[in-house]
C-alpha cells in the first residue's frame, strides 16, 4: 500500500505521471536523509502529514539533489541499513520522475495518504 504518492499534474490538474513510496521505505529514506542544509528537496518529504510540492524551476534542483544522494547511499557499506536497495530503486524512480516533468515544464506533487 502506498504511503505517499508522488504524481506530475498537468495545467488541468490531470495525472500525467506517478509513483509511490511505501510506509517503511519512506521511513527509511528519511532516517538517513540527514540535515537539511544537505538535501532540503527531499527534506520536503519528511512530515508523515504533509504534501509538498516542486515547482518547475524547483525540478531539476530536485533531481540533481537525488541523483546525489543515490550517489552517497549506493557507495555506502552495504550493511548500512536494510531497506537501502528499496530506497535507491525509489530514487532512481523519483529521478526519472523529475526529468519527465522537467521535460514537460511541470510541477510535482507529493500527496500523503
Amino acid at each position: 500500500m502506498a504511503f505517499l504518492d508522488i504524481v506530475i499534474l498537468d495545467d488541468k490538474k490531470n495525472e500525467i505521471s506517478s509513483i509511490a513510496i511505501d510506509s517503511q521505505t519512506h521511513q527509511d529514506l528519511i532516517q538517513i536523509v540527514g540535515p537539511a542544509y544537505k538535501y532540503p528537496y527531499i527534506q520536503r518529504l519528511q512530515d508523515f502529514y504533509k504534501d509538498a510540492k516542486f515547482e518547475s524551476p524547483e525540478v531539476e534542483n530536485l533531481r540533481r539533489e537525488l541523483a546525489q544522494f543515490r550517489l552517497v547511499l549506493d557507495g555506502a557499506n552495504s550493511h548500512s541499513f536494510e531497506g537501502k536497495n528499496n530506497v535507491i530503486r525509489f530514487l532512481k524512480d523519483f529521478e526519472k520522475l523529475c526529468e519527465k516533468a522537467q521535460s514537460l515544464s511541470l510541477e510535482i506533487y507529493c500527496i500523503s495518504d
